[in-house]
């Protein structure tokens, strides 16, 4: 056994090795060390995970979707779809893009241009039935999630990461790997629990039931959020709308404290409202902004936020004066 680890810990540090390769490896390792978890983290990091199954936390991207509308008289292609209003079933699974290929697949959609994940029908008429009724808002057609080849690179990454250091913790324990000592359960299933899992309290692991665990946050990472391309009213609403869910999403991957993050979203959905409205009151909205910005510049890892805002009151200035 001591064997096959010094291996895998090789294999993981040489980038010339393809990591499904390296998980066969850590499949046999699994199957020594008897540990129910690991032996189903590696198969399903192999061959995908089930429909029915939530994967692990660093395959549940957060982001926003681009929507194709249209109708006899106006035609709009990759505008923010926004989530608001709709149930909280279908806020979740648009807001966040679950990818299930496996190791292998990940690997060649590194080497691809942007790929998309695509709304299903029953998720577009959900969305017409409720946003459709706005005097100027167009049906929407076509919605697609936007994943950039860096978010597979990084999967990987992370997968690799994990795996090296489980093989170290393991190295380390002890106890004689070679001398027929008996395993010290507990342990590896502690080790399993804090290195692949990402519990920090260690425990026996629930499988794949991670829906509380947080991505990691990157300011407009899917490049969706850009008010200088902001034309009307329609296309202020929701890049407001997108810029309101990256605050929510750096506060679910504790960015930004939770209390800043709330106060923030409600100054954000004011200034929806007013958007909204036939006649918005310019004031009042970029003021709501403001206030929004306010609260943000008190959070270092907000910048990006910021930033965003302040574009988005710019936006408002030239749209509405």
């Amino acid at each position: 056994m001591n064997d096959l680890i010094q291996r895998i810990q090789q294999d993981i540090l040489d980038r010339d090795a393809s990591l499904s390769d390296v998980l066969l490896r850590a499949k046999l390792l699994a199957y020594q060390l008897k540990n129910d978890e690991f032996k189903s983290w590696v198969k399903s990091e192999l061959d995908g995970y089930r429909d029915q199954d939530d994967p692990p936390d660093y395959r549940i991207i957060s982001g926003p979707s681009l929507g194709f509308f249209s109708n006899r008289a106006v035609t709009l292609s990759d505008v923010v779809v926004t989530l608001s209003g709709l149930p909280e079933w279908l806020q979740d699974q648009a807001g966040r893009v679950r990818i299930r290929d496996s190791i292998r697949a990940i690997e060649e959609l590194t080497r691809g241009q942007q790929a998309y994940a695509t709304w299903p029908a029953e998720w577009i008429a959900v969305w017409n039935n409720i946003h459709c009724q706005d005097f100027f808002r167009p049906p929407l057609l076509h919605a697609k999630r936007p994943i950039a080849p860096h978010t597979f690179a990084q999967i990987i990454t992370t997968v690799r990461s994990r795996l090296q250091d489980f093989m170290l913790e393991i190295s380390d324990l002890p106890w004689n790997m070679s001398g027929g000592a008996p395993l010290p359960r507990e342990e590896v299933q502690r080790l399993v629990s804090v290195y692949i899992y990402n519990h920090p309290e260690g425990g026996k692991v629930s499988l794949f039931d991670q829906r509380n665990q947080q991505v990691n946050y990157q300011y407009n990472a899917a490049g969706n959020i850009n008010f200088g391309m902001v034309h009307n009213r329609m296309e202020l609403v929701d890049q407001l709308e997108a810029l309101k869910a990256e605050i929510r999403q750096a506060g679910e991957a504790n960015a930004v404290d939770g209390e800043i993050v709330d106060d923030a979203e409600y100054q954000l959905t004011k200034a929806i409202t007013q958007a909204k409205k036939p006649e918005p009151d310019k004031k009042t909205l970029v003021n709501h902004l403001d206030t929004a910005k306010t609260m943000l510049e008190t959070a270092t890892a907000a910048a990006g936020l910021v930033g965003g805002i302040t574009a988005a009151m710019e936006a408002a200035q030239k749209l509405l004066s």
